[in-house]
Protein backbone atom coordinates (compact mmCIF):
# COMPACT_ATOMS: atom_id res chain seq x y z
CA UNK A 1 0.00 0.00 0.00
CA UNK A 2 1.33 3.75 -1.22
CA UNK A 3 1.84 5.33 1.76
CA UNK A 4 0.55 9.48 1.06
CA UNK A 5 2.77 12.25 2.42
CA UNK A 6 0.43 15.04 4.68
CA UNK A 7 1.41 19.30 3.59
CA UNK A 8 1.03 20.93 6.56
CA UNK A 9 0.41 24.56 5.57
CA UNK A 10 0.65 27.89 8.05
CA UNK A 11 -1.81 30.77 7.47
CA UNK A 12 -0.66 34.11 8.20
CA UNK A 13 2.12 35.00 6.36
CA UNK A 14 1.90 32.02 3.89
CA UNK A 15 -1.32 32.29 2.36
CA UNK A 16 -2.72 35.20 3.72
CA UNK A 17 -1.43 38.45 3.54
CA UNK A 18 -2.17 39.62 7.45
CA UNK A 19 1.08 41.57 8.37
CA UNK A 20 -0.89 45.02 8.35
CA UNK A 21 -3.82 43.08 10.24
CA UNK A 22 -1.15 41.67 12.75
CA UNK A 23 0.50 45.25 12.97
CA UNK A 24 -2.85 47.12 13.85
CA UNK A 25 -4.05 44.79 16.20
CA UNK A 26 -1.52 44.21 17.77
CA UNK A 27 -1.15 48.42 18.24
CA UNK A 28 -5.00 48.53 19.24
CA UNK A 29 -4.16 45.74 22.57
CA UNK A 30 -1.43 47.47 23.23
CA UNK A 31 -3.60 50.44 23.86
CA UNK A 32 -6.30 48.16 25.47
CA UNK A 33 -3.75 46.72 28.10
CA UNK A 34 -2.41 50.23 28.73
CA UNK A 35 0.80 50.54 27.72
CA UNK A 36 0.65 51.93 23.53
CA UNK A 37 3.16 51.59 20.68
CA UNK A 38 3.50 51.23 17.27
CA UNK A 39 4.78 47.52 16.51
CA UNK A 40 6.30 47.09 13.19
CA UNK A 41 7.75 44.26 10.81
CA UNK A 42 10.78 44.32 12.78
CA UNK A 43 9.00 43.13 15.87
CA UNK A 44 7.63 40.39 14.11
CA UNK A 45 11.65 39.50 12.82
CA UNK A 46 13.10 39.27 16.04
CA UNK A 47 10.59 36.82 17.18
CA UNK A 48 12.06 33.52 18.13
CA UNK A 49 8.13 31.87 18.63
CA UNK A 50 5.67 33.97 16.54
CA UNK A 51 2.95 33.96 18.68
CA UNK A 52 0.91 36.75 19.89
CA UNK A 53 2.55 36.42 23.57
CA UNK A 54 5.85 36.43 22.48
CA UNK A 55 4.87 39.08 20.48
CA UNK A 56 3.67 41.05 23.69
CA UNK A 57 6.65 40.20 25.55
CA UNK A 58 9.04 41.82 22.10
CA UNK A 59 6.87 45.06 22.85
CA UNK A 60 7.68 44.73 26.41
CA UNK A 61 4.03 44.56 27.69
CA UNK A 62 4.40 43.63 31.70
CA UNK A 63 4.03 39.83 31.78
CA UNK A 64 1.23 39.98 33.74
CA UNK A 65 -0.41 41.79 30.83
CA UNK A 66 0.34 39.51 28.09
CA UNK A 67 -2.96 37.29 28.72
CA UNK A 68 -4.48 40.30 28.21
CA UNK A 69 -2.69 41.57 25.12
CA UNK A 70 -3.38 37.87 23.73
CA UNK A 71 -6.61 37.84 24.48
CA UNK A 72 -7.29 41.48 22.77
CA UNK A 73 -5.52 40.64 19.47
CA UNK A 74 -7.46 37.19 19.07
CA UNK A 75 -10.54 38.79 19.64
CA UNK A 76 -9.80 41.45 17.28
CA UNK A 77 -8.64 38.81 14.87
CA UNK A 78 -12.67 36.76 15.56
CA UNK A 79 -14.25 40.11 15.61
CA UNK A 80 -12.75 41.08 11.59
CA UNK A 81 -15.73 39.71 8.88
CA UNK A 82 -13.27 40.80 6.09
CA UNK A 83 -11.84 38.20 4.31
CA UNK A 84 -7.68 38.49 4.28
CA UNK A 85 -6.17 38.67 1.10
CA UNK A 86 -4.15 35.78 -0.16
CA UNK A 87 -0.86 36.27 -1.59
CA UNK A 88 -0.64 36.35 -5.26
CA UNK A 89 -0.26 32.68 -6.80
CA UNK A 90 -0.75 31.04 -3.76
CA UNK A 91 -4.49 29.68 -4.23
CA UNK A 92 -2.92 28.32 -7.62
CA UNK A 93 0.10 26.57 -5.98
CA UNK A 94 -3.17 25.11 -3.37
CA UNK A 95 -5.01 24.16 -6.44
CA UNK A 96 -1.94 22.63 -8.23
CA UNK A 97 -1.04 19.97 -5.48
CA UNK A 98 -2.01 16.84 -6.28
CA UNK A 99 -5.43 15.88 -4.89
CA UNK A 100 -4.59 12.85 -3.21
CA UNK A 101 -1.99 14.69 -0.86
CA UNK A 102 -4.11 16.03 2.03
CA UNK A 103 -3.41 19.25 3.29
CA UNK A 104 -3.93 20.78 6.62
CA UNK A 105 -3.87 24.12 8.13
CA UNK A 106 -2.21 24.57 12.16
CA UNK A 107 -2.54 28.18 12.94
CA UNK A 108 -1.99 31.26 15.31
CA UNK A 109 -5.03 32.52 13.91
CA UNK A 110 -8.91 31.95 14.57
CA UNK A 111 -11.02 28.98 12.14
CA UNK A 112 -13.07 31.51 11.66
CA UNK A 113 -10.66 33.72 9.82
CA UNK A 114 -8.71 31.07 8.25
CA UNK A 115 -12.56 29.43 6.81
CA UNK A 116 -13.14 32.91 5.48
CA UNK A 117 -10.57 33.45 3.43
CA UNK A 118 -10.75 29.53 2.40
CA UNK A 119 -14.41 30.24 1.11
CA UNK A 120 -13.21 33.72 -0.82
CA UNK A 121 -10.86 31.70 -2.83
CA UNK A 122 -13.02 28.50 -2.97
CA UNK A 123 -10.30 26.59 -1.34
CA UNK A 124 -12.27 25.14 1.41
CA UNK A 125 -12.67 21.59 0.19
CA UNK A 126 -8.94 21.79 -0.46
CA UNK A 127 -7.78 21.95 3.51
CA UNK A 128 -9.40 18.83 5.47
CA UNK A 129 -8.60 19.93 8.62
CA UNK A 130 -7.98 23.74 10.56
CA UNK A 131 -6.13 23.39 14.13
CA UNK A 132 -6.30 27.14 15.44
CA UNK A 133 -5.01 29.08 18.41
CA UNK A 134 -7.67 27.48 20.71
CA UNK A 135 -6.39 23.86 19.74
CA UNK A 136 -4.74 21.98 22.44
CA UNK A 137 -0.96 21.87 22.54
CA UNK A 138 2.50 23.22 20.67
CA UNK A 139 2.94 23.87 17.35
CA UNK A 140 4.09 20.47 16.91
CA UNK A 141 1.83 18.69 18.37
CA UNK A 142 -0.59 20.21 16.70
CA UNK A 143 1.31 19.52 13.51
CA UNK A 144 1.24 15.83 14.58
CA UNK A 145 -2.21 15.98 15.20
CA UNK A 146 -3.29 17.34 11.48
CA UNK A 147 -0.87 14.53 9.99
CA UNK A 148 -2.45 11.59 12.19
CA UNK A 149 -5.53 12.82 11.40
CA UNK A 150 -5.36 13.33 7.71
CA UNK A 151 -2.38 10.56 6.80
CA UNK A 152 -1.48 7.38 7.62
CA UNK A 153 1.17 5.36 10.34
CA UNK A 154 4.73 6.77 8.91
CA UNK A 155 2.83 8.92 6.39
CA UNK A 156 5.73 12.04 5.75
CA UNK A 157 5.09 15.15 7.06
CA UNK A 158 5.74 18.92 5.22
CA UNK A 159 5.26 22.02 6.97
CA UNK A 160 5.10 25.20 4.66
CA UNK A 161 5.87 28.15 6.92
CA UNK A 162 6.99 31.65 7.50
CA UNK A 163 9.08 31.56 11.13
CA UNK A 164 11.66 30.45 12.26
CA UNK A 165 9.60 28.62 15.30
CA UNK A 166 8.02 26.77 12.43
CA UNK A 167 11.29 25.65 11.89
CA UNK A 168 11.61 24.37 15.20
CA UNK A 169 8.65 22.57 15.37
CA UNK A 170 9.24 20.54 12.43
CA UNK A 171 12.55 19.23 13.61
CA UNK A 172 10.47 18.23 16.94
CA UNK A 173 8.73 16.15 14.72
CA UNK A 174 10.91 14.93 12.13
CA UNK A 175 9.21 16.70 9.57
CA UNK A 176 10.51 18.52 6.47
CA UNK A 177 9.86 22.26 6.19
CA UNK A 178 9.87 24.85 3.19
CA UNK A 179 10.10 28.26 4.31
CA UNK A 180 8.44 30.87 2.58
CA UNK A 181 10.46 34.30 2.54
CA UNK A 182 7.45 36.37 1.69
CA UNK A 183 5.46 36.26 5.09
CA UNK A 184 6.46 38.28 8.61
CA UNK A 185 9.85 36.83 8.89
CA UNK A 186 13.34 37.55 6.71
CA UNK A 187 15.35 35.79 4.66
CA UNK A 188 18.15 36.06 6.28
CA UNK A 189 16.37 35.07 9.98
CA UNK A 190 14.81 32.27 7.89
CA UNK A 191 18.35 30.91 7.11
CA UNK A 192 19.25 30.60 10.32
CA UNK A 193 17.40 27.96 11.19
CA UNK A 194 18.31 26.00 8.00
CA UNK A 195 15.03 24.77 6.57
CA UNK A 196 14.87 21.93 4.15
CA UNK A 197 13.91 24.58 1.14
CA UNK A 198 13.72 27.99 1.43
CA UNK A 199 11.49 29.89 -1.53
CA UNK A 200 11.00 33.58 -2.51
CA UNK A 201 7.91 32.93 -4.77
CA UNK A 202 5.05 30.76 -5.14
CA UNK A 203 6.11 29.06 -8.36
CA UNK A 204 9.43 28.47 -5.94
CA UNK A 205 6.82 27.25 -3.69
CA UNK A 206 5.27 24.53 -5.77
CA UNK A 207 8.59 23.95 -7.32
CA UNK A 208 9.54 22.27 -3.93
CA UNK A 209 6.80 20.85 -2.51
CA UNK A 210 6.92 18.95 -6.11
CA UNK A 211 10.68 18.31 -5.29
CA UNK A 212 9.28 16.62 -1.98
CA UNK A 213 6.42 14.70 -2.72
CA UNK A 214 8.94 13.24 -5.82
CA UNK A 215 11.17 12.31 -3.45
CA UNK A 216 9.16 10.76 -0.88
CA UNK A 217 7.82 9.04 -3.48
CA UNK A 218 11.49 7.13 -4.56
CA UNK A 219 11.96 6.67 -0.80
CA UNK A 220 9.34 4.30 -0.37
CA UNK A 221 9.77 2.28 -3.48
CA UNK A 222 13.72 1.82 -2.33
Amino acid sequence: MTIQPVCVFDFDGVLADTLANMLDFSAQACEAVGYPCKPTRSDLDALDNMSFADLGRQLEIPEDLIGEFNHQVITLFAANVKPSSAFPGMPEVIQKIPQDIPLGIVTGNTAQAVNLFLQKYELEKRFALIIDVHGNGTRAEKILHVAYALGQPGSPILLVGDAISDIRAARQIHANVISVTWGHQSRAKLSQGEPDYLVDSPVELFQAIQSWIKSQQETRKE
